[in-house]
């Protein structure tokens, strides 16, 4: 991930963090401008819970490039107890614990680094709860 864009994003790397609608009240993670639900405008920066739901998961043996070490992993949508739903890949589990309904966690975890010396990526993973 390029330098600037993950300097932008830092806020919400660094917290379960996205926006909410102040028209309907539906949560976006990430954070949007437009709602999902009513395409207002009217978002507002909301944090949301760090517990949720597996609602559907796969397990991914071809990986994104700097995940290659880590396949065959689990990548599941959850939805939060707030109602957000969001992609997160599993960590601290293998992939085969994986399984629709289960509870997890959302955590910040090590995603990538940028070169031996650039800038430690992290972002949200979901562990079992």
């Amino acid at each position: 991930m390029p330098s600037a864009r993950y300097s932008r994003e830092i806020p919400a790397r660094y917290r379960i963090e996205g926006s909410r609608c102040k028209k309907c009240g539906r949560g976006a993670l990430p954070a949007r401008k437009t709602c999902p639900a009513c395409g207002s405008t009217e978002m507002e920066p909301a944090k949301f819970s760090d517990v949720g739901t597996v609602l559907t998961w796969t397990k991914l043996h071809v990986g994104a490039s700097f995940m290659t070490l880590d396949t065959p992993y689990g990548m599941a949508v959850i939805e939060t107890e707030d109602g957000c739903r969001l992609t997160a890949p599993l960590a601290g589990a293998d992939a085969a614990d994986l399984e629709t309904g289960m509870k997890v966690r959302l955590v910040l975890r090590r995603i990538t680094e940028e070169g031996s010396e650039g800038i430690i990526c992290y972002g949200t993973k979901a562990v079992p709860a």
